[in-house]
């Protein structure tokens, strides 16, 4: 139940709840544009699964209640073309990001993505000491 309500919150927040009838839905992540796949992702966060992109990245992890993201890059899974990766996946029971081929799983621990540098969701520019 917890993964739909995080979702239901995230769908809330893009298109504006019923409290902010009348207002303009706030748009997040300005600078992404080839979002091919929203799942969920820790607690707080979704996880996105981009196409091709300038930043090279298969995908983020959007913290929306930090209104932060972390960039997911090839280099988390440093033995795979990143074109071939076409599922990433975050696994709450094992604690990882998983990423997938056709042939072959990829796992990182959460403690490693999480530990990654942040980004501020309307910018984009790195956040200092977000770790």
């Amino acid at each position: 139940m917890e993964i739909r309500e995080e979702c239901l919150n995230l769908y809330r927040n893009f298109r504006g709840s019923r409290s902010n009838a009348g207002q303009s839905p706030v748009r997040h992540l300005p600078e992404l544009t080839n979002i091919m796949h929203v799942s969920a992702g820790p607690p707080g966060a979704v996880l996105l699964k981009e196409g091709n992109n300038d930043l090279g990245d298969l995908g983020k992890l959007y913290l929306f209640k930090e209104d932060t993201f972390i960039r997911i890059e090839p280099e988390l899974f440093a033995d795979k073309d990143p074109k071939d990766v076409d599922i990433l996946h975050w696994s709450g029971l094992s604690g990882r990001l998983v990423a997938a081929t056709s042939e072959r799983f990829w796992a990182v621990r959460r403690e490693t993505v999480l530990a990654l540098p942040r980004h501020r969701a309307s910018s984009g520019k790195e956040l200092h000491d977000s770790r």
